[in-house]
């Protein structure tokens, strides 16, 4: 009977270590991204094979091919396969992480390409550098995916599978026209890659939005919309959307992994600044229409106060509205320093004149500085009208013009060229800015200048020579015995599934 219990508890304590050696195994397998061996460290050209997935004679062979498409487009490609990663990570963040982490590619070209396999997650993840993201676009990659790795990988064939798979790519990337792209890109970086057409069309869709959105709202900031109705709101609130359709477009564009971006997660988030961006958008819109609809800067004053004391509580669901407070203070202390309580000399208060009314108390001088906005007028007057006060202040446009020595007023018109002596292809030619008042005439020579002589057309010829088959370590390429990648860079190019 002791037998048998000492071989019940021999048999229990067994299945316990086999139980916990499993436990410990499984816990190992889900690498982190410093857990990953780097095969340029470790000797193994560009697989990372840390579970023993693939045999070595499979290992080998890619190694093999890879290496050949390095030396023929310099095309640094990684391979990294395990049983599984980081459980808090998705295969787009994992793989993004683990390609900055190694820095695929040449630093200067970002011509690197990483494919990760997840065995036991079932999920696989292309990651494009810069430099040859136009080649293997999203599409390209998950095309390669669902036609060479899912059928391989659902027969538990994960050599033949990525044997495919990079077969297909090397075809892709041996092309005439496409190593003659990336000689391009090796020699003066991934920056000077043309866009795909994609980009050019989506950018003019946001120009175009960007365009209307702002004329529409040009327009409907006139003194004239408040008396518009339904037609007003229903044009402004066409604007409104276009800006928002533009400015959802333009993330879209900058973060290329929308789909990513806009995780569950991440909503709150998102829908925070979406919220922060209106708010301030929309006190814009309204601090701008109150500036176009009062003419009169003391009744603009007045409206900006309401405004900003009804808009105090929208601060912290907008952030942005904290630069426009700050620049809000230095206004309100110049309007409260101009539209101060004035006092004629026997020390009677005087009152404002509206802006309508003033123009009666101007000569014709200032009145043209009015309507050049070069100088702004107040005109105060005590009760009886025996006293007047007359205060200039710097007008909107007062950066504009000049001050004229013959009339004193500030209508000197900005600087215009006069030509003396044209140029022409054997002698220099003369010229003078000059600058005339608006009001008197008068004339102010600013001085003359040299104009170069005119340079004929000139035909050239030039030569192109056909990029070299290899690509040597200098260029920024490196071969699999190297112990570093080449510092390249990914902007999350690329595509992954699962089967």
């Amino acid at each position: 009977m002791k037998k048998i219990l000492l071989q019940q508890h021999a048999w229990l304590i067994i299945g316990w270590l086999i139980c916990s050696l499993n436990l410990h195994t499984y816990a190992q397998v889900a690498y982190s991204v410093e857990q990953i061996p780097d095969p340029k460290k470790t000797g193994t050209g560009y697989i990372s094979n840390p579970d023993g997935i693939l045999d070595q004679l499979s290992v080998s062979s890619i190694n093999s091919e890879i290496a050949r498409l390095e030396k023929e487009t310099g095309v640094q490609m990684a391979i990294v396969i395990v049983n599984d990663f980081d459980l808090q990570q998705d295969d787009f963040t994992f793989a993004m992480n683990l390609f900055r982490t190694w820095k695929i590619g040449a630093g200067k070209a970002d011509n690197g390409l990483l494919l990760l396999i997840a065995k036991d997650r079932h999920r696989y993840r292309f990651i494009t550098g810069y430099g040859v993201e136009g080649l293997l676009s999203d599409a390209v990659s998950k095309q390669i995916g669902e036609q060479q790795l899912k059928p391989a990988f659902r027969e538990d064939h994960y050599a033949e599978g990525i044997t495919d798979a990079v077969n297909v790519i090397i075809g892709i990337l041996t092309t005439p026209e496409a190593k003659e792209e990336l000689r391009q890109v090796m020699e003066k970086g991934a920056g000077t890659r043309p866009q795909p057409v994609s980009w050019y069309i989506m950018t003019a869709v946001i120009a175009i939005c960007f365009a209307i959105a702002c004329f529409i709202i040009g327009r409907t900031n006139s003194k004239t919309s408040l008396s518009q109705g339904k037609t007003h709101k229903l044009i402004s609130a066409a604007g409104s959307a276009l800006l928002t359709i533009a400015v959802l477009l333009l993330c879209i564009m900058l973060f290329k992994k929308w789909r990513y971006v806009l995780k569950l997660e991440w909503l709150p988030i998102w829908a925070y600044i979406f919220t922060a961006f209106m708010v301030w958008y929309f006190y814009r819109k309204y601090s701008r229409f109150l500036e176009g609809y009062f003419s009169d800067e003391w009744k603009q004053y007045e409206a900006m106060l309401a405004l900003h004391k009804d808009w105090k509580v929208w601060i912290p669901a907008s952030p942005f509205l904290l630069l426009h407070a700050i620049s809000w203070q230095k206004k309100r202390k110049y309007w409260q320093h101009r539209f101060a309580p004035r006092y004629d000399e026997q020390g009677n208060p005087l009152q404002r004149v509206s802006a309508n009314s003033e123009a009666k108390y101007l000569n014709d001088g200032q009145r043209l500085e009015r309507k050049l906005k070069s100088v702004s007028y107040d005109v105060w007057r005590n009760a009886d009208g025996t006293a007047t006060q007359i205060v200039p202040w710097p007008g909107k446009t007062s950066k504009f013009y000049g001050i004229c020595e013959a009339c004193s007023f500030h209508t000197l018109d900005k600087a215009f060229d006069v030509t003396i002596k044209h140029a022409t292809i054997s002698s220099q030619g003369l010229g003078k800015k000059m600058r005339r008042c608006r009001k008197c005439g008068n004339e102010v020579d600013m001085g003359e200048y040299i104009i170069p002589m005119v340079v004929a057309a000139s035909a050239s010829s030039g030569s192109s020579s056909s990029s070299s088959s290899s690509y040597s370590s200098s260029g920024g390429s490196s071969d699999s015995g190297s112990s570093d990648w080449g510092g390249g860079d990914s902007g999350g190019g690329g595509a992954g599934g699962d089967w």
